[in-house]
């Protein structure tokens, strides 16, 4: 997958440290980032969104009165 590519320069004078170029094959994450969005493209859902329909409270016609009030729910555990 990842390789070290040693260059050479020139014979003479004083000994430097050979740089090292690192090369990584990107080959790999590209494969695996094709299947992903396959995968994902494929499991998804192509239908619309189902909506609930809802029941909204009747609005008050006058503003001084109090809405109705109802239970509180209360959760069991």
């Amino acid at each position: 997958m990842a390789e070290i590519i040693q260059a050479e320069k020139g014979k003479g004078g004083k000994k430097r440290a050979k740089k090292i170029l690192p090369h990584m094959d990107m080959t790999p994450m590209v494969d695996l980032m094709m299947l992903l969005i396959t995968f994902f493209m494929l499991t998804t859902s192509m239908s619309k969104p189902k909506v609930m329909d809802i029941t909204l409270p009747d609005k008050l016609t006058d503003p001084n009165q109090e809405a109705p009030r109802s239970q509180p729910a209360v959760p069991l555990i």
